[in-house]
């Protein structure tokens, strides 16, 4: 919940769990940063419910889990306890907070670029469920390194709850991404509103895209 922040320069070394995470932040510029994990729920940097007016550039690194991820969720009531599981603290320190207050838990406005990405799970994912919406998103040059399999290089969907209607994810464009040893570039399992893919590539010839619900998309080559 803090507006007007930054933060650059650092170089992350064996995190707990995830290395960044932003819940119900504004007016942020995340950038130069370098980011290493090795753990279980090892992400990079979270953007959580809530977040608006938040660019993020020149990212590296290698991480066990999600290197930048949107993730729009709402937490129900009787999950509020912690620590959860087997993690050492919380992975949404907020939601407890957030869930009662009525605060807006969309994420919105959102420039994610220029990210050099290796490791396991995905390099850039976009989730929304339970109602939460995510809109106006731009994810420009993503490019894989070495690294384990990965489903996608980019990837676009809804889970973790009651799955995401058509009109939850919205305005999100996904161009320059080079997909190295991902088994897609970009993969989406939910229909969205207005997703325009350009100039994506994958060394796996013909695994570029895959589209559960090809409307809603423009692609460009």
């Amino acid at each position: 919940n803090c507006s007007n922040f930054e933060v650059s320069g650092i170089r992350f070394e064996k995190s707990r769990c995830w290395t960044l995470s932003f819940d119900m932040c504004s007016n942020g510029y995340i950038h130069s940063l370098e980011i290493y994990t090795d753990v279980k729920n090892g992400d990079g940097i979270d953007i959580r419910s809530g977040c608006h007016n938040i660019c993020i550039e020149d990212i590296c690194g290698n991480t066990s889990d999600d290197s930048i991820a949107c993730t729009a969720l709402r937490t129900a009531e009787d999950d509020n306890k912690y620590p959860q599981g087997n993690y050492l603290y919380p992975l949404e320190p907020s939601c407890c907070i957030k869930n009662k207050n009525g605060d807006n838990v969309n994420i919105s406005n959102v420039i994610i670029k220029n990210i050099v990405t290796g490791g396991k799970c995905h390099g850039v994912i976009c989730l929304a469920a339970n109602g939460c919406q995510l809109e106006n998103i731009m994810i420009d040059g993503v490019k894989e390194t070495e690294g384990e399999w990965r489903e996608a290089t980019v990837k676009i969907y809804t889970g973790y709850g009651e799955s995401s209607s058509e009109s939850d994810m919205k305005n999100i464009v996904v161009k320059n991404v080079e997909s190295v040893y991902a088994d897609y570039g970009v993969y989406c399992n939910t229909p969205i509103k207005h997703c325009l893919l350009k100039d994506i590539y994958s060394k796996n010839a013909g695994r570029e895209i895959k589209l559960d619900y090809p409307d809603g998309f423009s692609v460009s080559y």
